[in-house]
C-alpha cells in the first residue's frame, strides 16, 4: 500500500529511507490476497489475513484508514506494535531470507519458546501467508495457567526451547 501517510509511516518505522510502504498480503484466496496488509511485514497486525492470537490495530491500519479521506481516527488508540520496528530495508525487502536474522522470524521448524511475555508456549512454523518465513505460533493449548507458573525462554547452545517454571515476584 503505498498512500503518502502508509509511506512515510514505513519509512520512519523500519527505519528504511527508500521504503514504498507496505505491501500487501500476496497468499490466501480472493478474500485476502490484494485486501491485507502482508504478514511478513507486519507480523500481528490485525489487518493481516493470518488468524493472530493477540491482534493489534496499528498506525499502519489507522493510518491508511486517515488516507482514504473517510475516516480520522485518533493515533493515540493505535496498539503498539513491534515487529520489524527499526530494522532497516532488508527486514521489509528481503526478509527472512536476508543474511541477517531478524528477531521476528524463527528459523529451526518444530523448536518450541513463549510469547514475549511468557504467558504462551509457541513453536515455529511456517503457514500460507508466511512468503516461506518461519514465525513463533501458538499452540493451542499453550496458555500457561497454572498458579505461579510462567513459560520462559531458555537457551542452551543453538537450541531455542521454552519451558515452564514456577517463579516469585
Amino acid at each position: 500500500m503505498r498512500s503518502d501517510g502508509v509511506k512515510a509511516l514505513a519509512r520512519k518505522y523500519y527505519n528504511c529511507p527508500n521504503a514504498d510502504g507496505v505491501s500487501l498480503e500476496n497468499g490466501g484466496g480472493g478474500g485476502t490476497a490484494g485486501s491485507h496488509w502482508e504478514r511478513s511485514e507486519v507480523g500481528d497486525e490485525a489487518m493481516t489475513g493470518a488468524d493472530i492470537n493477540e491482534p493489534k490495530y496499528s498506525k499502519f491500519t489507522l493510518t491508511l484508514l486517515k488516507d482514504t479521506g473517510w475516516y480520522n481516527p485518533d493515533m493515540s488508540m493505535a496498539d503498539e506494535l513491534l515487529w520489524g520496528k527499526g530494522e532497516g530495508c532488508d527486514f521489509i525487502t528481503q526478509k527472512c531470507k536476508s543474511g541477517k536474522r531478524f528477531k521476528d522470524f524463527c528459523y529451526t521448524s518444530g523448536s518450541s519458546s513463549c510469547d514475549e511475555d511468557g504467558s504462551i508456549k509457541t513453536y515455529c512454523a511456517s503457514d500460507k501467508y508466511s512468503d516461506g518465513c518461519k514465525y513463533w505460533k501458538d499452540y493451542g493449548n499453550g496458555v500457561v495457567e497454572e498458579h505461579g507458573k510462567k513459560c520462559f525462554t531458555i537457551f542452551k547452545g543453538s537450541t531455542e526451547r521454552g519451558k515452564t517454571l514456577k517463579y516469585h515476584c
